[in-house]
């Protein structure tokens, strides 16, 4: 996997990490620490700026959101999420979001509302996995 980018908190610790699998067409967004809106809003908004630059070009079609090390609730963000991400990424040709949950109880209840938001032509397909493995195989099934 290539590296893209890294992006870092006020107090400098890391929460987002974002990788292109060029073999296999994803894209791989790891997101870390405790769910902050505005972090959650520039990391998102990072996919969104690489999927319209680079999609196209790379036949990239989805997005892997590993948020397995995330804490917290992301309800805050996901009616953005589903009115302003979904529908940029699908228009940049990412159709598929495979989501890794967290073992935190707020952000796997956060997630399982986002996928049942999902509106459909012209948006993103959202699916949950419990591990990288089956998200994978998803995304080579399409």
């Amino acid at each position: 996997m290539e590296f893209i980018k890294e992006l870092k908190d006020d107090m400098g610790h890391k929460f987002f990490s974002m990788y292109h699998n060029a073999g296999q067409r994803y894209l791989y967004c790891k997101w870390e620490g405790q769910t902050v809106s505005r972090d959650i809003y520039a990391g998102s908004t990072e996919e969104m700026n690489w999927a319209a630059e680079n999609a196209a070009r790379t036949q990239c079609i989805a997005v892997i959101n590993d948020c397995r090390v995330l804490k917290g609730s992301l309800v805050e963000t996901t009616e953005w999420a589903t009115n302003i991400w979904s529908p940029a990424m699908h228009k940049s040709g990412i159709k598929y979001n495979a989501i890794l949950q967290s073992d935190d109880i707020f952000s796997q209840l956060s997630l399982e509302s986002f996928e049942e938001m999902t509106p459909g032509p012209g948006h993103i397909i959202n699916k949950i996995f419990n591990n990288e493995q089956a998200a994978e195989e998803w995304i080579s099934g399409k």
